[in-house]
């Protein structure tokens, strides 16, 4: 059911799965005021410096909101969750530079929305 919405990444030698639900949308927007700014916040993020202060939050954001949807589909397999200092212990600037390209996919799988419509006869072209 979640799968197309999951990016899946490893740190540290473990598995995360990074997901966009409703919960990590509402703390963006309390971090970022709208989507839209959050949005323009990481396309400014081009050097190890920004992407190093910006995206260190969101990816564990949105590791630890897979990791709380595995959690509750998994009661008998509970996985630990992230802060931002086990990232940076764990990782490389060039490893956060990779894994927030993760964490921007796994923002824009949250966000993409399939609208499906029915045929209306109504609208058909009369011959």
């Amino acid at each position: 059911m979640y799968e197309d919405k999951i990016v899946n990444v490893t740190i540290g030698g473990k598995s995360f799965d990074l997901y966009m639900s409703t919960a990590a949308t509402k703390v963006i927007l309390d971090k970022c005021g709208s989507l839209q700014d959050f949005g323009e916040e990481l396309e400014k993020a081009n050097d190890i410096g920004s992407i190093l202060t910006t995206c260190p939050w969101l990816i564990v954001l949105l590791a630890n909101e897979g990791t709380r949807l595995h959690n509750f589909e998994h009661p008998d397999d509970q996985r630990m969750t992230l802060t931002e200092e086990l990232i940076d212990l764990l990782t490389t600037p060039a490893e956060v530079f990779e894994l927030s390209g993760a964490a921007v996919a796994a923002f824009r799988n949250g966000l993409h929305r399939n609208i499906e419509s029915e045929d209306d006869s109504k609208n058909a072209e009369v011959g």
